[in-house]
């Protein structure tokens, strides 16, 4: 089977692509791999030249500089982009079009189109109480492209039943949108003797994390937090005394922080499924979470929960913690397994492989 993907380079979307690629090849399938937006960094760069490297005859890697639709200067990416990607199904025979973006499914094809819904800006703006949603020229491009993409798709995904809720609220498919988890495979983790510290991470500057919440009350224990610091049009980060803020981290640095720490806490009030906490439960590390549906969704009574968006309820559970180290080694141990029998990377990919097979049965035979 040959598969047109595309995928942006920015944190969760690229792991997911990543995870999704590889385990398509291991299974035989050809990947044409095009990101949308920034360049890849040094390690997403080191990653694409390995993996070419191992299949040589599978995977082909175009990077493009087309705007994202939630750019605000992305009201014509899917016109910008739209013949260059005929083009490349057109050229390279692709079986089916696997779109991280919502606007290719508007694509003029006779091959199946899967959209997946990672975020979308209507429910990313109500949960975090912006005004990103107010209507305006640039939201109604938004809109446009958006629902084009949805209702020209063949199957629509979400990673949990809440994201797949909010696309039905917000933009009425007609087609039934399927859940499918995010999936994600570590290296054999060297188990290192765990620091009594807890850590963060993701896009600081965004409301979406939440990480303010860190600053209303003094921790009981060492807390870290990495990301991002500046976002787009100079959103910042504000600087909070009660924890360390370290730079964006590269993926090694990273997964040698949670494998230290004993403790990951997820402070998003929106998270339609959170990687960064599968990554952290594979290290070992207890997951402390703000109590909201996604997260109970992903990860049910295998997290320890605070009340939602509540500072002291948080602080309360880092204190109970810290004086009960049999019971963060217990709950790092409901993560780990949970993650493992739900969320890897095996998993994911099977259950894209029987979506790829109903949907090419119901088109045309697939290419082998």
């Amino acid at each position: 089977m040959r598969i047109l993907m595309t995928t942006d380079t920015v944190g969760g979307v690229w792991t997911y692509t990543r995870e999704l690629a590889t385990g398509l090849l291991q299974r035989g399938c050809t990947v044409i791999l095009i990101s949308v937006g920034a360049s890849p960094d040094t390690a997403q760069q080191t990653w694409i030249e390995q993996t070419s490297e191992l299949w040589p005859q599978h995977i082909r890697y175009l990077r493009t500089d087309f705007k994202l639709e939630w750019m605000q200067d992305g009201g014509s990416c899917y016109e910008d982009s739209k013949i260059f990607l005929l083009q490349c199904i057109k050229a390279f025979q692709a079986d089916l079009l696997h779109s991280n973006q919502f606007c290719y499914g508007a694509l003029p094809v006779e091959i199946p189109k899967v959209v997946v819904a990672h975020s979308d800006v209507h429910s990313w703006a109500e949960t975090c109480d912006v005004a990103a949603a107010t209507p305006s020229p640039w939201l109604n491009g938004y809109d446009a492209v958006v629902g084009a993409g949805i209702r020209g798709a063949d199957a629509i995904i979400a990673p949990t039943r809440w994201m797949a809720d909010q696309i039905v609220r917000f933009y009425h498919p007609t087609l039934e949108i399927e859940v499918i988890a995010n999936g994600r495979s570590l290296p054999c983790i060297k188990r290192s003797p765990k620091k009594m510290q807890a850590v963060s991470c993701g896009r600081l500057w965004d409301k979406a994390k939440n990480v303010q919440l860190l600053g209303q009350f003094t921790p009981p224990l060492p807390i870290k937090l990495a990301g991002d610091l500046l976002g787009p049009e100079s959103t910042q980060y504000v600087e909070m005394q009660t924890v360390t803020s370290l730079r964006r981290l590269t993926e090694s640095e990273l997964l040698k922080l949670f494998e230290e720490s004993a403790i990951y806490i997820v402070t998003s009030c929106y998270e339609p499924f959170g990687l960064s906490g599968v990554e952290a439960a594979l290290c070992g590390c207890a997951v402390v979470a703000n109590d909201i549906p996604s997260i109970r969704e992903v990860w049910g009574s295998n997290a320890i929960y605070f009340e939602r968006n509540n500072a002291e309820s948080l602080r309360l559970v880092l204190e109970g913690l810290c004086q009960d180290q049999a019971a963060v080694e217990q709950a790092a141990a409901k993560a780990l397994a949970h993650v493992t029998k739900l969320y890897s990377a095996e998993c994911m990919t099977t259950a894209y492989m029987h979506l790829y097979g109903k949907l090419c049965q119901r088109a045309v035979p697939c290419a082998s």
